[in-house]
């Protein structure tokens, strides 16, 4: 549900296990149950591709919990300086890095 606020119209599935650094079947598996509980459909894209929306009623879970944790995620984070938010950057980074790496190896 995270990606989906940086793809609100809607995206490629390879793009959620891409950004999200999880497995193919990882990704499939949350799909899967995520369309039987009506959060997503899904929609051919171009070529292979599969495009992923949400519903109305994963709009609104959206609203209810991922805008909410981004909200106190940002209060956090503003109240830092700017020392220390470039810092958590750096580290926030390096961490998705070397996650992107070993998710590579299995």
């Amino acid at each position: 549900m995270y990606v989906f606020n940086f793809h609100q119209e809607g995206c490629n599935q390879s793009v959620l296990y891409k950004e999200a650094c999880l497995t193919k079947s990882t990704v499939n598996s949350a799909i899967r149950k995520m369309e039987q509980k009506d959060l997503i459909y899904l929609t051919p894209g171009e070529g292979r591709n599969t495009r992923v929306f949400l519903t109305e009623k994963g709009r609104k879970l959206m609203e209810d919990t991922v805008y909410k944790v981004i909200q106190i995620e940002n209060t956090i984070y503003d109240t830092w300086t700017p020392e220390e938010q470039e810092l958590f950057m750096k580290l926030n980074c390096d961490f998705a890095e070397k996650l992107r790496d070993k998710i590579k190896e299995m």
